[in-house]
């Protein structure tokens, strides 16, 4: 890329100076680095492992596997910018954004796209090497209507609606919008986008009331593989609408604008479950099994939780426990809810307690969110593995579900089972939608392979979440793990809007009909 064959100078003369070429983040830690300073290097090892750094950094990302850990923030260990972009057009609009996809295009280099980092699929960062990347971190923007009519309607759609630039977070829309008495379908994450949450489908605390973060699109600003910044919503473009919402980011184009739907903000009720029992025991499954096997009833009732299997809390104890909570709800209600599950426990288990606190009601979303966000627990190696069960899944008998989650368990780090469905994700009404760290890293991908198969044994007709899902032990035709039967459908508008693969990542759609090879991404008709 830094051949003299490569105008580079024109293009940055396009963008009016905004072209970077960054050093490693880990950078100012090396001696031999030019932007070695130990005031920087101290500032830098201490944020490391806060999302919010690697954020606003214009190459890092949240889990350093995804770079090889190619320039981690201390002298001990080499630091290469081999696993980074060479330049990284540091976009603040859709024009600025088209000519980086124009360049890419017109002299045939890889183009990758960075909103945030958080990804744990590596998609923006996997194999970067003389490549030129899109940073949207600047596209910013924020509107909100009382309506909202989409381009090219005839009416306005009776709803409040937000319209903000794609890599907004959720801290920002959250806070603007509870300004307002109203909310977002987003995600828990502070840094998270809402383009990455909307693209990848977007479970959210409030998926059991209103659907997924891709259900509430009404309309999308994207600049496409041949340059062109569109609208696209129900009535224009209606193809790509329906890909980006859920179809996976930057398979298709790059978003630079959502606009989503609004609702009202809400009291929100919350239980803190605790369960403890000795370390593996049999009694220890017998209750994650009959907890985990109400997960429908709890949904059905619409109460949605973020739950941890602890199998190894220290060398005699094994764990559950996590948040469950309803909107709308009173404390009354949602104990009534849990009650049978309580008295089942109480007479199988007597010395078993069920609710670790005293219920808390927040006045509205934005309390309840701040009180268990967490910005942390980045700046390391991590790999996620995930399996949607269903309610036919979880109605197994409980000796199954046992064998189960013994199989699908690490002894650490603890699982994660979400309640994030309900009458919300399965009454949605979209405008159409396509979504159906410290071991070694090989000893990693086949124990987590391991945990995940489990999971999909008990339901194997089920999916994956897009979003948090690991590229190192995938399914072989994963992509109707994400997408179904929706797939040829998404591939059918990815060879029509990028016939030249300008868009490339993996796993994202149309990945399958390209390989790496002598350092490049080659076509399988290039390789015969």
């Amino acid at each position: 890329m830094q051949s003299p064959r490569f105008p580079i100078r024109n293009l940055n003369f396009t963008i009016s100076g905004r072209l970077l070429k960054p050093e490693p983040p880990g950078a100012p830690c090396h001696p031999e680095q030019p932007s070695f300073n130990n005031a920087t290097c101290a500032y830098v090892a201490a944020a490391w492992g806060n999302s919010t750094f690697h954020d606003q950094d214009p190459i890092s990302v949240d889990y350093g596997n995804w770079s090889n850990d190619s320039c981690l923030p201390s002298p001990v260990y080499p630091c290469s910018a081999r696993s980074y972009p060479v330049y990284v057009v540091n976009a603040s609009s859709a024009l600025e954004v088209k000519h980086g996809v124009d360049f890419a295009r017109d002299k045939n280099i890889r183009l990758i796209v960075k909103s945030t980092g958080h990804d744990y699929l590596g998609r923006y960062i996997s194999t970067p090497h003389q490549t030129l990347s899109t940073w949207t971190h600047y596209i910013r923007g924020l509107s909100f209507h009382a309506g909202f009519t989409p381009k090219g309607y005839g009416y306005q759609i009776d709803t409040t609606a937000v319209t903000a630039g794609a890599s907004l977070q959720m801290a920002e829309i959250y806070n603007e919008a509870g300004m307002r008495n109203q909310t977002i379908v987003g995600g828990m994450d502070l840094t998270v986008s809402l383009g990455g949450i909307i693209t990848g489908g977007g479970h959210s605390p409030l998926s059991a009331t209103y659907g997924l973060g891709a259900d509430q699109v009404l309309e999308v600003e994207i600049v496409t593989a041949g340059g062109e910044i569109l609208t696209a919503n129900e009535c224009q473009n209606s193809d790509l609408f329906w890909a980006v919402r859920g179809g996976g980011g930057h398979s298709f184009g790059i978003v630079t604008s959502f606009t989503v739907k609004t609702f009202p903000t809400a009291p929100v009720t919350q239980l803190n479950i605790l369960i403890g029992a000795a370390f593996d025991s049999e009694a220890y499954w017998n209750r994650m099994a009959y907890v985990l096997s109400q997960s429908p009833y709890l949904s059905d009732s619409g109460v949605s939780a973020y739950t941890y299997i602890a199998r190894q809390v220290n060398a005699t104890t094994s764990s559950f426990e996590g948040i469950f909570f309803a909107f709308n709800t009173s404390i009354t209600a949602l104990l009534e809810v849990f009650a049978p599950i309580q008295q089942y426990i109480n007479f199988t288990w007597p010395s078993q307690t069920l609710v670790e606190a005293a219920p808390t009601q927040f006045p509205d979303f934005i309390p309840w969110w701040l009180s268990n966000v967490d910005p942390t627990g980045v700046g390391k190696n991590d790999l996620l593995g995930s399996r949607l069960l269903d309610g036919q899944a979880l109605s197994h008998p409980l000796p199954v579900l046992e064998n189960t989650l013994r199989n699908a368990v690490p002894n650490s780090p603890p699982a994660i089972a979400h309640i994030i469905s309900g009458k919300g994700v399965w009454n949605a009404k979209p405008r159409g939608g396509a979504y159906v760290h410290f071991a070694e890293l090989a000893t990693e991908n086949a124990l987590r392979a391991q945990y995940t198969e489990a999971l999909r044994k008990v339901n194997p007709n089920s999916g994956c979440y897009l979003n948090e899902a690991c590229l190192h032990f995938l399914p072989p035709k994963y992509q109707y793990a994400f997408w179904g039967t929706n797939y040829p459908r998404l591939l059918q508008i990815k060879h029509k809007v990028d016939p030249l693969n300008v868009f490339w990542c993996h796993p994202c759609v149309g990945d399958e009909e390209w390989a790496e090879g002598g350092g490049a991404y080659v076509g399988y008709d290039s390789m015969r």
